[in-house]
């Protein structure tokens, strides 16, 4: 199907009769000395199917994502997988609507970018139209434009709108008020300043990149800390401000993400704040990952635990290939 991609491509692929084969096989084969042994077949077969696949990769990955013909390029087929993740969520959370306009928080970190590259491929396929509007909030870490320009191409690429918040969260939080929780406070100045943007850019939604093991790892904080079971719900409603939290992430691993992030080389910083690595959600992160070592497959038990946990005000899931109401979403306080 794609063998026109491939001739340059040492031991390329070729299209004969429907079936894939390799150019090379004939001269592996001719190259191996004696009869052809089940040892050597299966050499062979290795051979075949790992040329494969690399000569795929290389294919799909000049497939740009991008509406129009654009330079920034992603991996294909991981694409592909995410967006078709992400749309199980949304559908079965019914997270989006016609005419919804939602604003996403770019952070710089993988998750936000994902979910970003997710809600602008699945824009174009998706049975409802909606529109996108990618939001920064820079907390006041010094020489802020090596870190955004990057994004700010990346989403000119996806013709997408991308806005910076300029904020001083970080002298309040560790120069003025020197909070012992630090994470605390700031997370709720940073989403307070990012949802007053989203309501001045005509936003009707907010779009989270929590994934699978973020709402893992809530659970587990929630039992150590509050001594109940509880994770953030899939859709929220903000009754101050009218605005509609969603996670469309909500079904994605963390490895996935990962994945697609090495792969599509997505504009990443590092997050400058120095309370990075040393808080209560990297702890509970901790204690996942050694579970799931110990006991393979744990960590989607209790991802399935909370889906299956009747947590009070989470949103009913929608019978797959319908489009009935869902029940009402969570209501929740808005920060500030």
């Amino acid at each position: 199907m794609y063998a026109y991609r491939l001739q340059s491509i040492p031991g390329a692929v070729k299209q004969r009769k429907g079936s894939i084969s390799f150019a090379c096989l004939q001269e592996k084969r001719d190259q191996s000395e004696g009869p052809m042994t089940c040892e050597k077949r299966l050499l062979l077969k290795t051979y075949v199917v790992t040329t494969m696949i690399y000569s795929l990769k290389k294919a799909f990955a000049n497939k740009s994502m991008c509406r129009n013909d654009c330079s920034f390029e992603v991996n294909f087929m991981d694409l592909q997988r995410l967006m078709g993740i992400t749309r199980c969520a949304v559908d079965d959370y019914q997270m989006i609507q016609a005419g919804d306009r939602i604003a996403v928080g770019i952070s710089g970190g993988k998750d936000s970018l994902a979910l970003l590259c997710a809600l602008a491929g699945l824009r174009n396929y998706y049975s409802v139209p909606y529109e996108l509007q990618a939001i920064s909030v820079d907390l006041g870490f010094p020489d802020p434009e090596s870190r955004y320009q990057p994004i700010m191409d990346f989403c000119r690429k996806l013709e997408v709108p991308y806005t910076v918040v300029h904020t001083d969260i970080n002298k309040i939080v560790f120069e003025e008020r020197r909070e012992n929780n630090p994470c605390a406070l700031c997370a709720k100045l940073r989403k307070g300043a990012f949802n007053r943007n989203a309501l001045a850019l005509g936003c009707n939604k907010v779009a989270y990149g929590h994934h699978k093991d973020d709402i893992v790892e809530t659970m587990m904080m929630a039992l150590i800390f509050e001594g109940r079971f509880y994770s953030f719900s899939p859709v929220t409603w903000l009754n101050r401000t009218g605005l509609t939290v969603i996670r469309p992430l909500m079904y994605v691993d963390e490895t996935d993400i990962i994945h697609f992030r090495d792969a599509s080389e997505l504009p990443v910083f590092k997050n400058p704040c120095q309370a990075d690595g040393f808080t209560k959600r990297e702890y509970a992160k901790q204690i996942v990952n050694k579970l799931t070592i110990e006991t393979p497959g744990c960590r989607d038990r209790l991802f399935t635990a909370v889906l299956n946990g009747h947590i009070p005000n989470w949103p009913e899931r929608t019978v797959r290939g319908s489009r009935k109401p869902a029940d009402e979403p969570q209501k929740g306080r808005d920060p500030l």
